[in-house]
């Protein structure tokens, strides 16, 4: 009985995988989809900032290359790409969120 109940403490400070994923107010959060994609659904306080136009607007977007910067898409794909261009232009501190899902706060128009 106790090695039971060990085994689901253990399982509950895990977490089930179904956490939602929340940000500080000082992350920056990038949703490199199209405009239109955006415009559909997005992370909560997430700035739309097309992959295609990444590298020409990042610097207006983002000052600091030291800073916080969560970037997510459809699938996975377009942010890994985002996540290299990022790191090629000197920002150091990014992490690829992958593809939009439901294990964050969405918002839509």
């Amino acid at each position: 009985m106790k090695k039971m109940l060990l085994i689901v403490l253990v399982l509950l400070s895990f977490g089930c995988g179904n956490e939602i994923k929340t940000f500080s107010d000082n992350d920056i959060i990038i949703d490199v989809r199209s405009s239109s994609e955006y415009k559909k659904e997005h992370i909560k306080n997430a700035q739309s900032l097309p992959l295609e136009e990444i590298e020409e607007n990042i610097s207006s977007v983002v000052k600091d290359k030291d800073a916080k910067i969560y970037v997510y898409c459809q699938s996975g794909t377009r942010s890994a790409i985002a996540l290299t261009k990022l790191e090629e232009l000197g920002y150091t501190n990014v992490e690829n969120l992958g593809g939009i899902s439901d294990k964050f706060e969405l918002e839509g128009e």
